[in-house]
């Protein structure tokens, strides 16, 4: 199964098997889980995303605010838009019928190349500031004469709505879509036949995006039932998708700054305290990632059975 995501999204291919180590070792660290629970952790770490099989590709793989396709459309347009006033100048020239000087045209050229320069910057993710929404809404507001001499916005609706994105580069729907995968976990591990020593591994699993104080998903658990595993899961998974090289959508973020976002969390409840401090305390972060697929690794990791 590990594999299978690991086909589809080869971001997550990394991050199983990392979110794996960190827990393993940040749980045999804390010294308080029997071998089951051991190896229902081991588990659960493995598939915590496995329900991104049912999220979409598009959104799985997205890397910018608006999709290649749709940033291409946007670059077409902002070239019709340099030879509508183009055409404009060479009227008025030919017509006589106003001035229009040359170094005018110049300064309207240079303006849309910059207008375009400045859509294709907030198009990456991240936090948008108050001062580029508010230029992104002029750029939207500017209109410009088609081949049949229509007026047409510089920005489609859909567009501006995707690149005034405050944070990330998922719409509301998108990111809705993406959030399911855990339900989709959830599903997908129930119908696994596991043994009753293993038996939470799909409430563990399904629990790794849910915050002490409420305000996670899908359940919006509070600290009391959310499983201690859980709690290792989700701040593990939290810390590799900040240093994660392999992330096509943003950079890395260095250790120590993910590790004070982490103590953020923490302070504002909304992560374990013990866990935190176990990771940091026995230099969880520090871990090296074994490499490999999900079936060798987690073969390596098994203790030999007794005869």
């Amino acid at each position: 199964s590990a594999s299978a995501i690991d086909e589809r999204d080869p971001a997550t291919a990394g991050h199983s098997r990392r979110v794996s180590l960190y827990a393993i070792a940040t749980a045999k660290a804390m010294k308080c889980f029997t071998d089951d629970q051991l190896r229902e952790l081991e588990y659960a770490s493995w598939l915590h995303d496995v329900g991104k099989i049912g999220v979409r590709e598009h959104i799985l793989v997205k890397e910018n605010k608006l999709y290649p396709e749709e940033m291409a459309k946007v670059r077409e347009r902002f070239e019709s838009i340099k030879l509508s006033e183009k055409c404009i100048f060479l009227n008025c020239r030919h017509e006589n019928k106003q001035e229009f000087p040359e170094d005018k045209l110049g300064e309207i050229l240079k303006s849309i190349a910059e207008d375009l320069a400045f859509v294709e910057k907030v198009n990456r993710p991240g936090f948008l500031r108050p001062e580029d929404a508010e230029r992104l809404k002029q750029i939207s507001a500017k209109t410009y004469l088609d081949s049949q001499e229509r007026s047409q916005p510089y920005l489609t609706e859909h567009e501006t709505q995707s690149l005034m994105i405050q944070r990330g580069n998922l719409t509301n729907e998108e990111r809705d879509n993406m959030n399911a995968h855990v339900t989709s976990t959830y599903k997908i591990l129930s119908q696994i036949p596991f043994t009753s020593r293993l038996k939470l591994i799909p409430m563990i699993a399904a629990c790794h995006h849910e915050k002490l104080d409420g305000s996670g998903y899908p359940s919006g658990l509070k600290e009391a039932d959310i499983p201690l595993q859980s709690k290792i899961l989700a701040l593990v998974d939290i810390y590799d998708a900040l240093t994660a090289q392999d992330r096509p959508y943003k950079p890395a973020i260095p250790v120590d700054r993910s590790i004070k976002i982490l103590e953020e969390e923490v302070s504002a409840g909304r992560l374990d305290q013990d866990v935190f401090k176990v990771f940091i305390n026995n230099k969880i972060y520090e871990l090296e990632d074994p490499g490999g697929d999900a079936a060798s690794i987690m073969q390596s990791q098994q203790k030999p059975r007794r005869k």
